[in-house]
């Protein structure tokens, strides 16, 4: 029983800290965007089965797959923001950006160092 409560306690602890950091995430990408406001976002995620920023960065990627120009890509991710996070266009835009940007250090650090797995490269 202790055990179960421990393991209970520490899966509760690391759902925290995941809703924390996407909250933090789409504060960062968004800086308009109010801790309720973030906070009624992370919720939303949550409601549909995103409950981490990779989570979240996979779903974008997913949105953004197959679009035929960079500007396409974004307007398919933003959408899929607003629908999936229930953000308004603007917000979803920014937290677009934010996406891309972070895609694209993960990349980057992925190229300095062929050794880094795509978890780490997240990671660093």
């Amino acid at each position: 029983v202790g055990q179960g409560l421990a393991r209970r306690t520490e899966e509760e602890q690391e759902e925290e800290a995941r809703v924390h950091a996407m909250g933090e995430f789409l504060r960062n990408a968004c800086r308009r965007l109010s801790p309720e406001h973030a906070r009624t976002a992370v919720e939303a995620a949550a409601e549909r089965g995103i409950r981490s920023v990779a989570r979240l960065q996979q779903r974008w990627g997913e949105a953004v797959a197959g679009s035929a120009s960079a500007d396409e890509g974004m307007a398919a991710g933003a959408r899929m923001l607003m629908e999936q996070l229930e953000l308004e266009e603007g917000d979803a835009r920014e937290v677009a950006a934010g996406l891309a940007a972070r895609k694209a250090m993960a990349e980057f650090l992925r190229g300095l160092c062929s050794d880094l797995s795509p978890a780490q490269a997240r990671t660093a």
